[in-house]
């Protein structure tokens, strides 16, 4: 059987790929992307020269995992308790996976959750500005990754043909 590493090499050479491929998948509290939270961050990439890496982080979702979900992908509370919120990762990811593209099984809804959690992240980094110094290329930083997922959304979904307007409190 060949190792996740060389069949990412692989593939790099097969589709002679111009910018960093990122594998990506999430788990979450539920199936609700704008309510429900990250719980694992699992991401493996290949750059053009075959460099590979890996990203596999726990993510306190800051709300309980429901049973029916542990069942499904066995990651539970205590699993995740004293792992940092996505918040705290949010630049990090975002440093290691700028420019890149992605290939995921569930894309949409990955795409979707991880917007949100972005979301968040720059409404908390914001939120803590007025309490305290914060560096403004961080907020801008957050803002411009979420502005870009939400048009990479639009784009998947049939250059938004197929968008679901929202209507302050209509859509829950």
């Amino acid at each position: 059987m060949k190792s996740l590493d060389l069949v990412l090499r692989e593939l790099a050479e097969t589709l002679r790929i111009e910018r960093p491929l990122t594998v990506l998948d999430v788990e979450t509290t539920g199936t609700n992307t704008r309510r429900d939270h990250v719980v694992q961050f699992a991401a493996s990439s290949v750059t053009p020269s075959g460099e590979v890496t890996h990203i596999n982080e726990f993510i306190n979702p800051e709300m309980p995992i429901p049973a029916e979900v542990t069942a499904i992908h066995h990651i539970t509370d205590s699993d995740v308790k004293d792992k940092p919120a996505f918040r705290e990762h949010a630049q990090s990811l975002a440093d290691q996976l700028t420019g890149h593209d992605f290939v995921a099984y569930n894309h949409r809804f990955d795409r979707d959750v991880l917007t949100a959690e972005f979301e968040r992240a720059e409404r908390r980094a914001t939120e803590l500005a007025a309490a305290e110094p914060v560096n403004d290329q961080v907020i801008a930083y957050l803002n411009r990754l979420s502005d870009h997922l939400f048009v990479m959304a639009r784009y998947l979904n049939d250059g938004g043909k197929k968008d679901v307007l929202w209507n302050p409190g209509a859509n829950r």
